[in-house]
């Protein structure tokens, strides 16, 4: 069995794949919208991650250009 890295994904999502697992064994129905819902949190986490580091940039430009007088 394939093993997941989930240090990047927020305390929700890891959560929700705990309650997936309980899912898994009561309803099939349930369980495939627990996995959309999943699916979105994880698509949310990995775009906010990379939009932070890119803000950060930004931001950290943006007050050396204030710092040298160029705004």
């Amino acid at each position: 069995m394939e093993t997941i890295d989930v240090s990047g994904l927020s305390k929700d999502a890891i959560e929700r794949l705990k309650q997936l697992f309980d899912f898994l064994k009561q309803d099939n129905v349930t369980t495939l919208k627990v996995i959309d819902e999943l699916i979105d949190d994880i698509k949310w986490n990995i775009a906010f991650s990379k939009s932070q580091d890119f803000l950060d940039r930004m931001t950290e430009e943006a007050l050396q250009e204030y710092e040298e007088g160029n705004t």
